[in-house]
């Protein structure tokens, strides 16, 4: 569903997310929550609900003897949630609590401000605290949910074992009833592609530091996404092979744990972000480490023998990672929502395959400039 979470109002940061868990929690159609619980368990079913930066996702998991009973409460999740009070407030609660931790780990404090930071003045940034949380009430949720959760904004896609021509005449004689008219999607600050370089530092009373260094990067699903993923791979996030890891835990000793990641971004630019967690009298010298390693990499380029690892690597984890039936589900659905090409995960890794160490550097280059 096209109800992600930077549609949040500013001053109720975290309502997408609020309203996803609340569908699936909260009762539907007239069951209690205890009510869908109890039937689900029983049937060996799953109805789950969340919300991304990219998406919203309604989803069940039956056998497919049982499907006749679990489509409905999932029906009536998706589409006449009830908002149960007191399930609102367990999820406040939750919600709350999961702030206060947030202080005690100093990795999830630093990856929270440099996200914040690297994305500041865009609703891609802004991160849940007690105020905001404090201010969604059931009329907010009710609220989003009538305005983005709507058969304009939503694709459904179902695998399994199942007669498609039976399952599609089921679909349209239940879910094709929905009718509920979309509200306009707000209009988005834009985002800033270049910040200037700044440094921010967090008092925390520990004896190490974490170390992220990173910036915007650039839109997924995009050949010079595919060729920075591979970039990416070569500085850290390869694991024991990376350059990072390499030098800095293996060679040098200075980290327990250094390497690199890429997040998504899609009608915005993903982050890309390289980390070392190292004693804090080794601070000044690692944080020049991770920014030689990145100038490095953007200025000298790679080897074939490390686009060939690199590539394998991101060959041999999508297929471990989507060779469920729920993956397969999910990336059908997810083509379609975002207007990605036809089939675009099934050529996505062999047009992986194909990318060249200058392809690498050319990427490096537009994603990675300290």
């Amino acid at each position: 569903v096209d109800a992600p979470s930077v549609y949040d109002p500013p001053a109720k940061v975290g309502l997408a997310s609020f309203t996803a868990t609340l569908l699936r929690d909260g009762g539907a159609g007239g069951r209690s929550p205890d009510a869908i619980d109890e039937q689900l368990a029983t049937l060996g079913a799953s109805v789950e609900a969340s919300s991304s930066d990219v998406l919203a996702s309604v989803s069940f998991s039956s056998l497919a003897s049982n499907v006749g009973q679990v489509l409905p409460i999932w029906q009536d999740v998706l589409t006449r949630p009830d908002f149960d009070p007191g399930r609102i407030e367990l999820e406040r609660q939750r919600q709350l609590e999961a702030v206060r931790r947030v202080a005690d780990s100093p990795v999830q404090l630093a990856v929270r401000e440099f996200s914040y930071r690297v994305a500041e003045g865009h609703p891609s940034g802004p991160y849940p605290t007690p105020a905001p949380i404090d201010a969604i009430q059931r009329a907010a949720l009710v609220a989003f949910r009538d305005a983005y959760y709507a058969p304009a904004a939503t694709v459904v896609a179902i695998t399994g074992d199942f007669d498609a021509g039976a399952m599609l005449q089921t679909l349209n004689a239940t879910l094709g009833q929905w009718q509920h008219a979309l509200a306009p999607a707000p209009q988005l600050p834009a985002f800033n592609e270049h910040p200037a370089a700044k440094v921010y530092f967090t008092q925390k009373d520990v004896q190490q530091s974490i170390i992220l260094v990173g910036q915007p990067a650039m839109r997924a699903y995009t050949p010079s996404y595919d060729a920075f993923m591979v970039a990416d791979q070569i500085l850290g996030a390869g694991g024991f092979t990376s350059r990072l890891f390499t030098d800095i835990r293996t060679k040098r000793g200075l980290a327990y744990s250094t390497g690199s990641q890429l997040s998504q971004g899609f009608s915005y630019p993903g982050t890309f972000l390289a980390y070392a967690f190292t004693r804090s009298d080794a601070t000044g010298q690692v944080l020049h480490l991770i920014l030689s390693e990145i100038r490095q990499l953007r200025d000298q380029g790679v080897s074939a023998a490390e686009v060939s690892r690199a590539r394998e690597q991101i060959v041999n984890q999508a297929v471990f990672r989507d060779t469920s039936v729920a993956d397969t589900t999910e990336r059908t659905a997810r083509v379609q929502l975002l207007g990605l090409t036809a089939g675009y995960f099934e050529t996505y890794l062999n047009t992986v395959q194909t990318i060249t160490p200058a392809e690498v550097q050319a990427a490096a280059r537009q994603g990675a400039e300290p």
